[in-house]
């Protein structure tokens, strides 16, 4: 496991930070300027890592509550709390239950017209948020609560038969995990699968012997021997999207090649 934490440096997070401070009290009708340490108190950063936001200076990234509460204080527009959140916490903030359900059942409608081609909608984690008829009869599992795609390619028995050249494709896999480290820090799913592959005596050699990155596996195939197909072997292309909606999440579509 990486002990590196990720810094960035963002000098136009710093722009906006001062800009939005300096009009937040026309914004929340107050009869001054709210100063850095007001804002730095409230939103439970610290002045000190509050005027390295401001600055620009590199910083590690802030927690989505610390955003929630700055977004609050500084009365922001939904457009720029989600420009916040992107800058400040490399994530987007969550939705409301009801805008949420709409993007599901979207979603849903989505997998529906893929059929009989296997997709799945994945969170930021990989955990299955939707999926259509097809995907649940190449991959029983993701019937499962919390099914996650990634834990069960990286540390399930079934997947290192069913996935021909396993060992390969994991090196992959572990590379888009370490990019996630980044990404999403300190993300708790994210981080017991690290914990996971450090226990593990297969993967843990693995996640040793490299540092790379990798962003995901959009365009990749695979060969599969699944029960489904009755154990002959299939060939797949598998391409990503993302949705325009609700862009931390992404769908997974596994396109059989003739």
């Amino acid at each position: 496991m990486q002990d590196k934490q990720p810094r960035v440096s963002q000098p136009q997070l710093g722009a906006l930070l001062k800009s939005w401070r300096k009009s937040a009290h026309r914004r929340r009708g107050l009869p001054r300027r709210l100063t850095q340490k007001e804002l730095a108190e409230g939103a439970d950063l610290g002045l000190s890592k509050y005027q390295d936001l401001e600055t620009g200076r590199s910083r590690p990234l802030i927690t989505p509550g610390q955003a929630e509460r700055l977004a609050a204080l500084l009365g922001l527009s939904d457009g720029e709390r989600t420009t916040l959140f992107l800058l400040a916490t490399r994530g987007m903030p969550e939705t409301s239950e009801a805008a949420h359900a709409a993007i599901l059942t979207d979603s849903q409608l989505l997998m529906d017209c893929f059929d009989p081609t296997p997709a799945v909608v994945l969170d930021v984690a990989w955990n299955v948020v939707v999926f259509n008829e097809a995907m649940a009869a190449w991959f029983p599992f993701v019937r499962l609560p919390r099914a996650n795609i990634l834990l069960w390619c990286l540390s399930h028995p079934d997947a290192r038969e069913q996935i021909v050249d396993w060992s390969q494709h994991t090196r992959s896999w572990l590379g888009i995990l370490r990019q996630a480290q980044e990404t999403v820090a300190g993300h708790p799913d994210v981080e017991a699968i690290v914990e996971r592959v450090a226990t593990d005596s297969t993967l843990r050699p693995m996640w040793r012997e490299r540092t790379d990155t990798q962003q995901d596996i959009g365009g990749e195939r695979f060969a599969l021997q699944l029960p489904h197909h009755e154990g002959k072997r299939v060939e797949i292309a598998i391409q990503v999207l993302y949705s325009s909606g609700r862009r931390n999440h992404q769908v997974g579509v596994l396109t059989p090649i003739p």
